[in-house]
């Protein structure tokens, strides 16, 4: 009987241990696997810029891949990246596309790379690990939500300029009137993963993954009305890296 009572003890004491560590474990998992292959990316002065992730492309080489506009604080096609240790070197813009929002930098020595996943779905759960505000790693869990089309801000028109067109792939023409206000704008229209997970400045470039720790996605921006976090798809970033 004793004996009896003394097993049923130990599977109530694992079930509950386990049922609190897995989850802490697998946080601790994310932070240290994926936090190792994310890095800071600002510009010379180390105060602007955000975050970026070295990733494995299809023929097997090592990069940095952020957003575009992280890669706007590059001059002469340099930007800093900084590990988690805190050291800085400068590195080279390899590729940037502006109409998906993704760049690709040069990687720092002796950093490997993230795996690429599958196609994230609805429902999914996914961690993005990055620095809001340029602040240290951080790790934050949510759900995909959905998937829309994003319209985000490209530039103003120069009207005295014949040749500032807006009619590549991705841009739309708007023109916007408010108040006194009247003026041509070019918009980009993105494909993006919705989420309930907020991205902050210095997010932007953060890793995407899914509880293996593969990327599945890019974080680009947020809906402050809607309070929703958007990511750059999987689909994008596949086609942007395919011939690295």
């Amino acid at each position: 009987m004793l004996k009896k009572l003394c097993q049923s003890f130990l599977v109530v004491f694992l079930f509950i241990f386990f049922t609190f560590k897995i989850p802490e474990w697998h946080y601790n998992y994310i932070r240290s696997y994926v936090g190792s292959k994310v890095v800071k990316i600002t510009n010379e002065a180390l105060n602007s810029g955000g975050t970026g992730v070295h990733i494995t492309t299809p023929h097997g080489y090592t990069y940095i891949l952020t957003n575009a506009h992280v890669c706007g604080v590059a001059k002469d096609n340099i930007v800093w990246v900084t590990n988690d240790y805190g050291t800085s070197m400068p590195r080279r813009v390899i590729e940037l596309s502006k109409y998906t929002d993704l760049c690709l930098i040069e990687p720092l020595p002796g950093t490997s790379g993230l795996s690429i996943g599958s196609e994230a779905v609805v429902g999914d759960i996914v961690a993005v690990v990055g620095h809001p505000r340029l602040m240290p790693t951080t790790v934050n869990r949510g759900e995909i939500i959905g998937q829309a089309k994003v319209e985000v801000l490209d530039h103003e028109i120069n009207p005295q300029d014949e040749n500032d067109k807006c009619n590549l792939p991705k841009q739309k023409h708007l023109h916007y009137t408010m108040g006194f206000w009247d003026t041509d704008l070019c918009i980009l229209e993105i494909e993006a993963y919705l989420t309930n997970i907020v991205i902050l400045p210095g997010n932007s470039g953060s890793p995407v993954v899914n509880k293996w720790g593969n990327l599945v996605a890019l974080a680009f921006a947020s809906d402050n009305e809607a309070h929703w976090g958007l990511f750059v798809t999987l689909k994008d970033i596949q086609t942007f890296i395919k011939s690295y």
